[in-house]
């Protein structure tokens, strides 16, 4: 059964990828279906008292990140909401709250700072065909397509459950 439900999150990631790079805009509706399908595969595969821990730290982090990030682009631009609204969009705090929902907390920190890192050189490589005023980053596009490659090479190569940090260590050769 959490496969299945994998399945359906990483087609609706498929479609939230899409709208995101192709019109920087994402239909809630989709946010709407995963949720239930990550949040349901997570709790089918580990107990829900790790599960609650773990989601909260995650959010935790989300929610720093994201307080942080709009503190900084107040400072920025002289105390200006008018910018804030246009530099952060939902669909990145959603996208990056279904990443917290789903993974533990060092699998979560890892697949942050990849698609943080992604991002940046996605708008690097496109900056140039960009137009002037629209130099936004599609973050829930990028967020959205690794985590339809951690979710799918789960699924495919029976990697142990993203809640299982030893196996991660391991794999480093940290123990």
């Amino acid at each position: 059964m959490p496969q299945i439900l994998t399945g359906i999150a990483c087609v609706l990631l498929v479609l939230i990828a899409i709208e995101d790079f192709k019109y920087l805009k994402i239909r809630l509706i989709w946010y709407m279906l995963l949720f239930p399908s990550l949040i349901s595969a997570s709790l089918l595969s580990i107990t829900p008292t790790v599960w609650i821990s773990t989601s909260l730290i995650n959010i935790i982090i989300v929610l720093t990140i994201f307080f942080c990030g709009s503190l900084l682009v107040l400072i920025k631009n002289k105390w200006s909401l008018q910018k804030l609204k246009t530099s952060i969009g939902l669909g990145d705090v959603l996208i990056l709250s279904a990443l917290a929902v789903c993974m533990s907390s060092m699998f979560f920190v890892i697949s942050l700072q990849s698609s943080l890192v992604l991002s940046l050189i996605y708008f690097l490589f496109r900056r140039k065909t960009l137009q002037k005023n629209n130099n936004r980053v599609p973050l829930a596009g990028v967020c959205a397509s690794l985590l339809i490659l951690i979710l799918s090479s789960n699924l495919i190569f029976s990697i142990p459950p993203l809640y299982n940090d030893f196996w991660f260590l391991y794999r480093l050769g940290l123990l």
